[in-house]
């Protein structure tokens, strides 16, 4: 097995970048709704 370049941290650090853009492009979609701008403003 080949020896990855990443470390344990990297993966981390890559994981919860995914999840913000995650996090962001549903905001991003549901911004619109009135709701929601009363929960996130």
């Amino acid at each position: 097995m080949k020896k990855k370049m990443l470390g344990l941290n990297d993966i981390q650090y890559l994981y919860e970048f995914l999840f913000w853009f995650v996090v962001f492009f549903i905001l991003k979609k549901v911004w619109h709704k009135p709701e929601i701008r009363m929960i996130y403003g």
